[in-house]
């Protein structure tokens, strides 16, 4: 058996499954053609036809708002179908695998497969069995990978910042969400990675912080600032537990 690639047999990109593996130029050519549906709020928004005739399916095992509502507008202003399926609510309850749902909807000529699932491996696994003109595109996957998040913060330094060389960008976020910091660095070259660590307060295990020790609270703030002097671009998650600082050229 062939090992996976997310390239058709001309070279082209099929799958998006991982930033892993693809190059620069493609990286580059990928957030160029992307930037050409930004648009400012209150303007009216771009209606393409690139995806007429084409039937793209939203399949999200996890709750989504952002995610899976950006990825409904996007197909919709491209001209798709576009079908949105709570897998929590389908046939999956009753014991039907995964690939059973995909077969399904692909007999129903589902073109695209869009695919958040909090086990690992799940969208590579679809994107080997389905057929070789149907595309997988991840969503997210647990707290691996989350390709299109990576490529958007990419973009929105883009337009603010008007590229990456000689930037100073700060990821402040949960240790859980350590992959969106991966992510990103996958669109520039990275120069050097520095992690200034948790609030000594931060209990990942808890929905509750612990009690604030203020000498901790104290050194890990000088840590933050030390380590956040001369940054460009703070990206944040919603919780505040960890630093990566890294600059890219």
């Amino acid at each position: 058996m062939q090992p996976f690639s997310q390239f058709d047999a001309r070279g082209g990109l099929q799958h998006l499954i991982t930033l892993d593996g693809l190059d620069g130029d493609l990286l580059r050519e990928l957030l160029e053609r992307a930037q050409h549906y930004v648009g400012r709020p209150g303007e009216p928004r771009i209606h393409g036809k690139e995806l007429q005739g084409f039937t793209v399916a939203n399949l999200f095992a996890e709750p989504s708002t952002r995610t899976r509502s950006s990825f409904e507008l996007a197909a919709v202003r491209l001209g798709a179908d576009v079908v949105n399926l709570d897998v929590m609510l389908s046939s999956r309850v009753k014991g039907e695998s995964m690939l059973d749902t995909i077969y399904t909807l692909q007999a129903m000529q589902v073109d695209m497969f869009v695919i958040r699932d909090a086990q690992a491996g799940v969208t590579q696994y679809v994107a080997e069995h389905v057929a070789g003109h149907v595309s997988v595109v991840s969503a997210g996957e647990a707290h691996l990978t989350h390709p299109t998040q990576g490529l958007l913060d990419a973009l929105t330094i883009r337009l603010y910042k008007g590229g990456f060389r000689d930037l100073v960008i700060a990821i402040v976020g949960g240790l859980f969400l350590l992959w969106m910091g991966y992510q990103m660095v996958r669109t520039a070259p990275r120069q050097e990675l520095n992690l200034a660590g948790e609030p000594p307060h931060h209990n990942p295990g808890s929905a509750q912080a612990d009690p604030p020790d203020p000498p901790m609270e104290r050194s890990y703030r000088q840590r933050l600032m030390g380590a956040m002097s001369g940054t460009d671009t703070v990206a944040t998650s919603k919780p505040l537990p960890m630093l990566i600082l890294f600059s890219t050229a």
